[in-house]
């Protein structure tokens, strides 16, 4: 609930209408999946149960960043079959 407040006395005080705690939570979540956090760390990380779908919900990758990491993967494929 302090949270809260703080957001909202925040939001009225800087003009911000999107700040919001479950916003941050989203923002966190994302920024450390590109940072390249494990999964399992970050499930830890936000207080999600081993296992559960949950911390999936939190994570919102842009394409570019699956193609990133894709290509990322595919390098080190290819250095695995070099001579």
């Amino acid at each position: 609930a302090g949270l809260r407040s703080l957001f909202r006395y925040r939001r009225v005080t800087s003009g911000i209408q999107k700040a919001r705690p479950h916003r941050l939570r989203h923002t966190f979540g994302t920024e450390m999946a590109r940072a390249g956090v494990s999964y399992s760390v970050l499930q830890k990380l936000m207080g999600h149960v081993e296992g559960s779908p949950v911390t999936a919900d939190y994570i919102s990758l842009s394409m570019a960043d699956v193609s990133t990491e894709y290509k990322k993967a595919m390098e080190r494929i290819q250095q695995n079959y070099e001579i």
